[in-house]
């Protein structure tokens, strides 16, 4: 947006989510995002609620699916998802259940699931830790027909790492790989 902005362009930036819709927009990246007329903050015991008026006239409210930083009373600066959704193809994606559904195959004794780094592509990525007796060929053979069948195009690890654990940082946090 700032080489937009440098260049003479006009910019708009909207957030939302497939739940509510657009809640809020801003022109400049280094601004908080505004609340759109027909929305508001949640209060009271709806704190934690984005309040939308309908156009028929009734309001209805939704959960915030984001860690926000309110900037005011209708202005937000929205941080990471509190679903741990990822976006896949423009669908949202829970890791942590494509990691329980390919821990469910025979071959599988534990089971990592990220999303690819930009440079690695735009798909998910999985770190297998096979269960004895699996070589890795067999293994990703199977782990791919496993994942046609149980998981939809979206949710289907694109890559597959194999090792004897998973890998972990020097605190003993599960790290990228």
């Amino acid at each position: 947006m700032h080489a937009l902005l440098n260049n003479g362009f006009r910019t708009v930036e909207f957030f939302g989510s497939s739940e509510i819709g657009v809640v809020c927009c801003r022109e400049n990246p280094d601004t908080p995002f505004c609340l759109l007329p027909h929305v508001a903050r949640g209060t009271g015991e709806h704190e934690g609620t984005l309040e939308r008026l309908l156009p028929d006239g009734t309001l209805t409210r939704y959960p915030v699916l984001d860690n926000i930083t309110w900037a005011g009373e209708r202005s937000l600066r929205p941080g990471t998802r509190l679903d741990k959704a990822v976006q896949v193809a423009g669908v949202n994606v829970y890791p942590q259940h494509v990691s329980s559904v390919l821990e469910r195959h025979e071959g599988v004794r534990q089971c990592l699931v990220r999303l690819m780094r930009p440079e690695e592509g735009y798909r998910l990525k999985a770190f297998i830790v096979p269960t004895q007796g699996w070589n890795e060929q067999a293994l990703r053979a199977s782990l791919a027909f496993f994942a046609r069948k149980h998981l939809d195009d979206a949710q289907r690890p694109a890559h597959y790492s194999f090792g004897e654990d998973i890998p972990r940082g020097p605190i003993g946090k599960p790290t990228d790989w």
